[in-house]
């Protein structure tokens, strides 16, 4: 028997390091062929940020349009966009030394630091080193998938133990088709004839049918929830980490209500231990509700005590500092954006006590060019949200303001010999 065990053992072990080697394989596998095409391009240009720059948060991204516009202007150039939704400027700073290094890009163009109002939430990098090594090893996460495809129970519509109601099919048309303001008269009259629990199960139905269409574009997200005014279900969804609850209640315009809401979701964290928030739900409440609320640091203490809080301004304008000395190590030029509506004069205040070369790091302001932009058109053309409060994530239209806006800048910073990049 000592045998069979040791020789299991031995297995396991071998297994394990066949499992690490193949997934470094395939990884060094993408990464060339990542590396053979950016070759094609001589110029490369980093994007760091969050989702105001992300590409998987918009298709028509600013920095997508930007590198359509170099492309016009047959300009030999690649950008490289590694912005990051939800990300801040502390998580931001974690792989940055290794990208540029990787890559070598010979400028840098950063719009960050949104994610930090309000204080900063942010992963202690030794609490996390501390994690438990056996959730990590290959062999588990290959189990854990094995058991959700062969052994995971089809999702459901239930919030109520035992209850389960079917999606219409005229209903169901109406949302596929995205006539949300029909759809809405049609859930109502269906709603008048369900118990509470059908009720509920109706809805987290219906809401997974446009999670599932309409995942990628936030703003039909917004529309639909908005349309269908089921915000008494917000929490329910939220406990099922449903990524339309949690995108629509990020993006709204914060308020006494929505922090109330938000409390009462932490408090069913905290009542119910059996519902383990996610890290996006967390991610979320933090963004939702004060640092001082006792609710909050009750929940990170108990689900997440790696997290830690930071003033926001210090914080912010530390991290800039320290992509400045990226910058100066790596021979790097650098434009610093700042986001639609907003003074450029916040962040050339970070560097009052530095000595910038006016060659090597430019301010961008999106402040002037938005503000024309609103005197002949609505707010709903530039912006999709309010998650800024005076702001929000842009329409096509409105990043094309801000791609327009950098590319000139750009132009002048690719003639320019210091922006050579670490060789």
């Amino acid at each position: 028997m000592r045998k069979f065990f040791k020789l299991l053992a031995i297995n396991i072990v071998l297994f394990e390091v066949f499992l690490r080697v193949l997934v470094f394989g395939i990884f060094q596998f993408h990464s060339i062929k990542f590396a053979q095409t950016l070759s094609e391009k001589n110029f490369k240009i980093m994007v760091i940020g969050e989702s105001t720059s992300d590409r998987h948060f918009s298709d028509r991204a600013w920095p997508t349009q930007l590198q359509e516009t170099l492309n016009l202007e047959k300009k030999n150039a690649q950008i490289l966009n590694f912005a990051v939704s939800g990300i801040n400027t502390n998580l931001l700073l974690n792989d940055l030394e290794s990208q540029i290094r990787y890559h070598k890009p010979q400028i840098l163009i950063s719009m960050m630091g949104i994610n930090d109002t309000s204080g900063n939430w942010y992963y202690d990098n030794d609490l996390l080193q501390n994690e438990n090594f056996l959730l990590n090893l290959r062999i588990v996460k290959l189990f854990k998938l094995a058991k959700a495809y062969f052994f995971s129970k089809p999702a459901t519509s239930n919030i109520s133990d035992g209850v389960s109601v079917n999606l219409p099919q005229p209903l169901a048309i109406k949302l596929f088709d995205k006539k949300f303001d029909l759809a809405k008269t049609e859930l109502a009259k269906l709603l008048l004839k369900l118990s509470e629990g059908e009720k509920a199960a109706l809805i987290t139905h219906v809401l997974k049918q446009i999670t599932d269409q309409n995942l990628d574009n936030p703003h039909v997200l917004f529309e639909a929830y908005t349309a269908l005014d089921i915000d008494a279900h917000v929490k329910d969804l939220v406990y099922k980490d449903n990524p339309l609850a949690l995108h629509v209640m990020m993006a709204l315009k914060p308020s006494s209500e929505t922090e109330k809401t938000c409390e009462t979701i932490a408090k069913g964290y905290l009542d119910q231990k059996s519902l383990k928030p996610s890290n996006l739900v967390i991610h979320f409440l933090t963004k939702c509700l004060p640092s001082d609320n006792k609710t909050l640091k009750a929940l990170i203490n108990y689900y997440a005590p790696n997290i830690k809080y930071g003033k926001s301004d210090t914080i912010t304008k530390n991290n800039y500092l320290q992509v400045f000395n990226l910058i100066n190590e790596n021979q790097m030029c650098w434009i610093i954006e700042q986001y639609p509506l907003l003074n450029i004069n916040e962040r050339k205040a970070y560097f009052s006590d530095e000595e910038l070369s006016s060659d090597q790091i430019k301010f961008v302001s999106n402040l002037e060019n938005f503000n024309q932009a609103l005197k002949e058109k609505k707010f709903e053309s530039l912006f999709i949200d309010r998650f800024a409060e005076h702001f929000g994530h842009t329409t096509e239209y409105g990043s094309k303001l801000i791609a327009d806006q950098v590319y000139h800048t750009l132009q002048e910073l690719m003639q320019n010999p210091n922006c050579s990049g670490r060789p």
